[in-house]
């Protein structure tokens, strides 16, 4: 089985990059869109809490998004009572970080965190 050759088609025909780099460089150029959206897909009441949740977010979200096994580990450990087959899983089979290497590799990261 040839892992990955459908999400790279798909991360080299959408804009799925410029969409970061919109999203998250600095000085948030795309901050009251985004704040809008997630009022009204979050339904967040209170436009001035959605806008602290997005500079939370903006600060936290890892510079270089590479998957989380530890994390996973967790989940899957929560899961396998109620589900136990979640346990026989491979978690590293699942993960697949050569498109996030390229771009730390690249120095994209680096870019649109430093502006």
């Amino acid at each position: 089985m040839r892992r990955g050759r459908t999400t790279g088609r798909n991360l080299r025909a959408t804009p799925a990059v410029a969409h970061v780099d919109g999203l998250f460089s600095r000085p948030y150029p795309l901050q009251g869109a985004a704040v809008e959206l997630m009022v009204k897909k979050l339904q967040i009441k209170d436009a001035l809490t959605a806008e602290e949740d997005y500079h939370d977010a903006v600060r936290t979200i890892a510079h270089t998004p590479y998957p989380a096994i530890e994390g996973m580990r967790n989940e899957q450990r929560l899961l396998k009572t109620p589900y136990p087959r979640i346990g026989d899983v491979n978690l590293e089979y699942l993960i697949d970080s050569r498109y996030i290497r390229k771009l730390d590799e690249s120095g994209f990261f680096d870019r649109i965190y430093s502006k």
